[in-house]
């Protein structure tokens, strides 16, 4: 029986069906060349009949692959986020707070500033004080920059 793969019935907000909602955009030969595998291995991870489970790397490789070319989030890691918080009643969150890094960047930033001019400190603590208003700063870039770098590749000149 010859059938469609984006006509059969999957479960909605279900991993087979992320899968050919990525499909959709970057086609099933277009999935299985961004994760090294034949269309037939994309096509069977998305049937819902089958016993094909990809591994979270590929995944996660689609799921980049999807927000590179559309500028929206990953349909397999929403449905996994959906998961996850209804498992955990939505603790934790892993949302990077922006009042939280710049509230660590003034408190670790302060603390640097104070070992740095205090005379008596000696080398190794004024070092780890530095070390870790520059992580907290580190951590601010990489928010920013993560961000930033998340364009929707059609269209692009």
């Amino acid at each position: 029986q010859s059938w469609s793969y984006f006509t059969k019935r999957r479960q909605a907000r279900s991993f087979e069906d992320d899968i050919v909602k990525i499909a959709g955009e970057l086609s099933f030969p277009g999935a299985g060349e961004v994760i090294g595998k034949s269309e037939f291995y994309v096509r069977s991870a998305s049937d819902p009949d089958h016993v094909q489970v990809m591994p979270i790397h590929y995944a996660l490789e689609l799921d980049v692959a999807y927000t590179l070319a559309t500028g929206e989030p990953g349909p397999i890691f929403c449905t996994y986020q959906k998961l996850y918080d209804q498992l955990t009643d939505g603790k934790p969150d892993c949302e990077t707070n922006p009042h939280e890094l710049a509230g660590t960047m003034a408190i670790e930033g302060g603390q640097a500033l104070q070992a740095y001019l205090d005379d008596g400190a000696p080398a190794h603590k004024k070092l780890r004080e530095l070390e870790e208003a520059r992580d907290a700063i580190e951590a601010a870039i990489r928010d920013v920059s993560a961000k930033a770098t998340l364009k929707p590749v059609r269209g692009a000149a």
